[in-house]
């Protein structure tokens, strides 16, 4: 259930922006939802850190597929930031590559999942799992 999201974070490792405090340190994935508010807060970044990061982000889901932390990152990162991952000031800032990602039916999909709704599908998915095995 969760052997796609122990990757070790290689798809963040070149971002440096998430080394610059022990209070930026990854959580388990894939419950990455806070996390992601955080990095939409984070006082020390302007709007080009903060695309910066999100461009990492969106990388990890291209490359490492079936994960869902960097999913829950980015939809942490949208509800929290003024104007969500469409801000005009973040906008500014991504490439294209980011603004065609961002559009995509299937990315959008994943982050209009609730946090407590996709917390508790995985509860479920637990418990099936353990009683299963007895």
């Amino acid at each position: 259930m969760l052997a796609s999201e122990g990757h070790r974070h290689y798809p963040l490792r070149e971002q440096k922006l998430l080394r610059a405090s022990h209070e930026l340190l990854l959580p388990l994935g894939p419950f990455m939802d806070a996390w992601g508010e955080k990095l939409a807060r984070w006082p020390k970044w302007g709007a080009k850190e903060r695309a910066a990061v999100v461009g990492s982000l969106l990388d990890g889901c291209r490359k490492v597929p079936g994960q869902e932390a960097y999913y829950r990152a980015l939809a942490g990162f949208d509800r929290a930031a003024p104007g969500g991952l469409e801000s005009r000031e973040l906008d500014a800032h991504f490439g294209s590559a980011a603004r065609r990602e961002l559009k995509d039916a299937n990315l959008r999909k994943k982050l209009a999942v609730r946090r407590e709704s996709f917390e508790s599908s995985y509860g479920k998915r637990a418990r099936a799992l353990l009683e299963s095995w007895r």
